[in-house]
């Protein structure tokens, strides 16, 4: 397909599905690439998704994974950089079982990161799979900016709450 039409696709997702409360869109999931995010393929053009409203560890040594590991030891929560991979690899795992390869999810936008990605709420069998990564307690709340509505954010805020609470994921050790 020429680099023309995959662009214009790109931007028809984008506008078709970045103003509507419910999922409008159909893709086949690919690749999951992390905790957070994931390879998409819709009308036979891929994209890079990252999980809207969520965080999950990286997998390997990063620059990223440094800055998450010293963010948390500045406010007085020492993580080893192996616990953090090993958490990283766990949040991929859990990713990987809610939403196997080959899989058929709906997704909603929310435009774009920093790093070119399509932001987006994922869903499989009528499960929000932003919130049940937050459930598993293999990812924590990431809300940098407004994308998502108010009872998004709550919805992931709360999940986020139980998963502590029950102590799930790395919730079992780590508690700031």
């Amino acid at each position: 397909m020429p680099r023309q039409a995959r662009w214009l696709i790109t931007c028809f997702l984008l506008i078709a599905c970045s103003s509507g409360e419910k999922p409008s869109s159909q893709a086949i999931c690919r690749k999951v690439i992390d905790g957070d995010s994931c390879l998409l393929e819709k009308e036979g053009v891929s994209f890079v998704v990252r999980l809207a409203g969520i965080d999950a560890w990286e997998l390997s040594y990063s620059q990223r994974l440094i800055r998450q590991v010293v963010f948390w030891k500045q406010k007085g929560y020492g993580v080893s950089y192996e616990t953090a991979c090993q958490w990283g690899t766990n949040g991929w795992k859990t990713l990987q079982k809610l939403m196997p390869e080959g899989s058929l999810v709906l997704f909603k936008t929310y435009g774009k990161d920093h790093y070119g990605r399509v932001l987006a709420s994922l869903y499989l069998s009528n499960e929000w799979i932003n919130e049940k990564m937050i459930e598993s307690g293999w990812a924590m709340v990431y809300l940098p900016g407004r994308e998502m509505s108010t009872e998004e954010r709550q919805r992931l805020f709360e999940a986020e709450q139980k998963a502590r609470e029950k102590r799930q994921g790395m919730w079992e050790t780590f508690q700031p």
